[in-house]
């Protein structure tokens, strides 16, 4: 196994307040540390110019600021191959800054937002066998560390340490590639799912030791977890709902959507069934291509995407469970150009919940949860990448996709100049325009 580090290494310790009050590493765009001088010393210090208030605080994903969205960084990685996977820590609310990729056999974590428009590699990962390729990863969260679970062609998982830069754990989970990986934050216990389409198994395991939990048979083509509600209950005693067990929702390569629920706690519980997803309010069946994407973006409202660029909403009342919930609508996105094969790919949900970020070919489409309709494409000249993974920032101001090359693209919010920007700029050039006037 080879590590390399770019920046530096971002971990927990480092979120302590520096000089001026801030924490080093959650620190936003424009927060400058205090001075250091003496008070005895008294030294003139430069008028500071107004901080423009758009940039210096993040705003949430709203419609107006949909036409504001430009194409401001590039990265290209170097193993030359397609970027497959593509998730911010979620798991440590003082690390969503950080977001890793996969691709060949490489994982690489990158620093997005507290250092400036930079998006920076901090750590880099490769895989000691060349042909076994990284196919998903998932964060999972420990003390003072952020860990990264990775799953490869040869049935295998690692579990990392981003701090340290080594592997703490390793074993050979499935029979064939582990093509999924979620880590569901809806316990206190560390767990990690995974999943082989080949195989057609759903295993669950504990974090970080990878001692199995439980097992399930399943061709899931995607997996997530629902946060338990209380309404939920009704349907369910507390003898078949312990406070240890875990929701999951799978899409699978039948196009069902299938509710289980699965124990955490290493009794030796069966998994169970809740059933699948088919009752609709639309005239045909949701889907018929394999699905490869479920997010649940609501106590009430879940999404799910099938290969073939369908999406299906489903719905379900206040007090009913889960597997209730009756499709009320569907929309189609243009889905990458198949090679071999159909392309699982992936989209997202913006924290507020208001907009799916959902890729397809050479764009990204933001689409309104009121709505329902396309309210924004995301192009650019330079994209020709087929896009698999789209991903919103914590805020919504960023957008990250990456798919079918070795470039990642990112479209951030830039706001209009507001009257005080325009003062300040005009101010600044006119200064500009003296001392060249005087200098020639």
């Amino acid at each position: 196994m080879i590590f390399t580090s770019g920046c530096r290494k971002v971990s927990k310790s480092e979120s302590e307040p520096t000089a001026g009050g801030a924490s080093k590493r959650s620190k936003s765009l424009g927060a400058v540390a205090g001075s250091s001088a003496s008070q005895s010393e008294p030294q003139s210090q430069p008028q500071p110019q107004p901080q423009p208030q758009s940039q210096s605080q993040p705003r949430e994903l709203e419609a107006s600021m949909l036409d504001d969205f430009i194409l401001r960084k590039i990265v290209k990685e170097n193993h030359g191959s397609e970027v497959v996977g593509l998730e911010f820590n979620r798991v440590q609310a003082d690390a969503s800054n950080m977001v890793a990729t996969v691709g060949a056999n490489q994982l690489n974590v990158y620093d997005n937002e507290h250092i400036g428009d930079h998006l920076d590699i901090v750590s880099q990962y490769m895989a000691p066998d060349t042909e076994d390729s990284i196919l998903c990863m998932a964060w999972a969260d420990a003390p003072v560390d952020s860990l990264l679970v990775v799953g490869n062609s040869a049935g295998r998982v690692q579990v990392i340490s981003l701090v340290n830069s080594v592997v703490i754990a390793e074993a050979t989970v499935h029979s064939a590639a582990v093509t999924a990986l979620h880590v569901p934050l809806t316990t206190s216990d560390h767990m990690l799912i995974t999943a082989s389409r080949a195989e057609g198994v759903v295993k669950a395991w504990s974090l970080p030791d990878l001692t199995p939990l439980a097992s399930l048979a399943s061709a899931a083509g995607c997996i997530t977890s629902a946060a338990p509600a209380p309404h939920w209950a009704a349907a369910r005693t507390a003898a078949e709902e312990p406070a240890s067990d875990v929701t999951l929702v799978v899409g699978t390569l039948g196009g069902d959507i299938e509710v289980w629920d699965v124990p955490t706690d290493g009794s030796g519980r069966e998994p169970v069934a809740r059933g699948s997803l088919v009752r609709s309010e639309l005239p045909a069946r949701q889907h018929l291509a394999p699905i490869d994407c479920v997010r649940v973006i609501s106590t009430t409202a879940l999404v799910s995407k099938s290969t073939d660029g369908r999406l299906v909403v489903w719905q379900k009342g206040e007090a009913a469970a889960l597997e209730t919930a009756v499709a009320k609508c569907a929309l189609a996105v243009e889905p990458p150009t198949p090679q071999a094969g159909p392309i699982f790919t992936s989209f997202d949900v913006s924290a507020n919940g208001k907009y799916l970020a959902v890729g397809s070919a050479k764009t990204v489409q933001l689409i309104s949860t009121e709505t329902w309709s396309v309210d924004k494409v995301l192009e650019h000249h330079r994209v020709r990448t087929e896009v698999y993974t789209a991903r919103f920032t914590k805020t919504g101001s960023s957008i990250i996709f990456s798919g079918s090359d070795a470039f990642i693209w990112r479209f951030d919010y830039f706001p209009p100049e507001t009257a005080d920007e325009k003062a300040v700029r005009e101010a600044r050039e006119a200064r500009q325009s003296k001392i060249q006037f005087r200098d020639s």
